[in-house]
Order: C-alpha cells, then sequence, then structure tokens
C-alpha cells in the first residue's frame, strides 16, 4: 500500500539495515532454544532488497527446526535473484506474492509505482519454475473488491495458493478502509501478539 511506512516512520527509530553476523545471532538463538518455529521476513520493509538476502535465506534454511516465510511485493525479483534463490530452495522456504492488483491503473492507485507488468513478469518467472509453498496473497479494500474474481481468474493455475487478507490500517495510521470490517463482536486479545515476536 503506498503509505505502508507511515507506522514503521513513526517508531522515531533510525533506520538501519540489519546485519548478516545480527541475523545469524537470531537465528542461532530461534534454533538453540526453539523446536519448530517460523521465521518472517516481511515485506513491510521489502527483504528482497536487501543485499545480503540470499545469504540470509541460505542460512536460515540451512537449520532444521526453522521454516523461512518471505513476504514480497515483487519488485525486486529480476531474474538473476530470482535464480539465485530458486538455486538454494528446499521445502523449508515459502514465498508469499503480494499483489493486490490486476491491472497497471489499480496497482497505481495503490502502490504509486508504475511497474505492473515487471513484478508480474518477476512473479511469473518464479512461480513458473517452482510452486511448491508459493502463495499469492490479495489485500481486500474497497479499492480493489471489484476485482478479486480477475484476480483469480489471471491466477487460475494456483487458485489454491491465493490468499485473501485482510487490510489493516495500523491503529488508524493509515487511511481508513471500513469497506470490510472484519472487528470481531467480541474483542479479545491478538493471537499474533501470544504468539509472534517482532524484531
Amino acid at each position: 500500500i503506498k503509505d505502508v511506512t507511515i507506522p514503521k516512520e513513526k517508531t522515531g527509530r533510525e533506520k538501519t539495515i540489519m546485519s548478516f553476523d545480527d541475523f545469524k545471532k537470531i537465528i542461532d538463538d530461534i534454533d538453540i532454544n526453539f523446536e519448530d518455529s517460523v521465521v518472517c521476513l516481511t515485506a513491510r520493509c521489502e527483504p528482497l532488497k536487501h543485499p545480503k538476502i540470499i545469504d540470509f535465506i541460505k542460512y536460515a534454511i540451512s537449520k532444521d527446526k526453522i521454516r523461512l516465510i518471505i513476504e514480497t511485493s515483487g519488485v525486486f525479483l529480476d531474474k538473476e535473484k530470482a535464480d539465485n534463490i530458486l538455486e538454494i530452495h528446499n521445502n523449508k522456504l515459502h514465498v508469499i506474492f503480494c499483489l493486490s492488483a490486476t491491472n497497471e491503473q489499480l496497482y497505481k492507485e495503490i502502490t504509486g509505482n508504475e511497474n505492473f507488468k515487471e513484478v508480474e513478469k518477476n512473479i511469473d518467472y518464479y512461480i513458473s519454475k517452482q510452486s511448491e509453498n508459493i502463495f499469492l496473497q490479495y489485500t481486500k479494500m474497497g479499492i480493489n473488491e471489484d476485482f478479486i474474481d480477475d484476480f483469480y481468474s489471471r491466477w487460475k493455475k494456483y487458485e489454491e495458493r491465493i490468499i485473501i487478507s485482510k487490510y489493516n490500517d495500523y491503529r488508524g495510521e493509515l487511511k481508513k478502509d471500513n469497506t470490510h470490517d472484519l472487528t470481531p463482536i467480541n474483542r479479545f486479545p491478538c493471537w499474533r501478539l501470544k504468539r509472534d515476536m517482532y524484531i
């Protein structure tokens, strides 16, 4: 989403790039202390933009007790990077492509970018080489709700791998979109706060 960087900018933290040594330390600690863990490199900060992402992936999926999820827009998944990831791929690696548009105009309205065809090409290339543990995520919003059927048609071959996700306004930090309010009738503590650790 265009303004998805706003919540992390408001943390007051200085922008930084995680070093490979810090990443290894985190992965080693998880591997030693937990029997079965999932590490997610998330699209909130595009993981494939990191200069050491191939090393990160390779190290994480070398661990017996860790599964790795990469959430990506596909923008930085050029052929070279895709081939590098495909070369080290094993069944502990899962990739989620976050693409909530079906045409150039809608993509530009949602992301502010004009590289829709390039992104589709990147995703097409990767998924044609490796379709196991690959998912396509569509975040449902007012702006794109009429295009869900088009999305299913476009990716029909991978229909069972499509994830429809709820829009998150980060507690009002982003523009409200109550088109599809999925707020539970009875409020309860966020299960992610109980289960996840965000680094």
